[in-house]
């Protein structure tokens, strides 16, 4: 298997942050929601278009984050809430077995270009297949 994108387009009503400031219980838990339904959709597409598909066994991951605009100062893994309600919609889709270290290995956050789109971020997941296992 080969190197993999897939870009999922946030709107802001819909992010979820590390660092608070999210309201009520039910309204994160229906963005939640959201975001897996709209991982799983994409997820879904994404392999319909790359037939045959086999999930992918070990990856590392990188989670590039955009932004609307370039902020001053930035902290791309504070929507790690985010991606993780997406990442499950994707395991949902069957991209990989499971969502777990040992699927996926390593997980790292990068910054992005801007989205340039008001109240619009991006979440990038590059997928690297691991095709030698690292002695641990």
């Amino acid at each position: 298997m080969s190197s993999a994108t897939i870009h999922i387009d946030v709107p802001k009503n819909l992010l979820l942050k590390a660092n608070g400031g999210q309201g009520q219980v039910y309204a994160n838990a229906q963005r939640a929601k959201h975001l897996r339904h709209k991982g799983a959709a994409i997820g879904r597409d994404w392999i319909n278009r790359h037939q045959p598909w086999r999930p992918y066994g070990h990856v590392d991951i990188e989670y590039e984050i955009h932004y609307p605009k370039k902020p001053p100062r930035a902290d791309p893994d504070n929507l790690a809430p985010t991606v993780k309600h997406l990442v499950d919609g994707l395991t949902d889709a069957g991209l990989w077995e499971d969502d777990d270290y040992q699927h996926l290995r390593r997980r790292t956050y990068t910054m992005g270009p801007p989205t340039r789109k008001t109240g619009l971020w991006r979440v990038s997941i590059h997928i690297t297949p691991i095709h030698t296992e690292e002695p641990s």
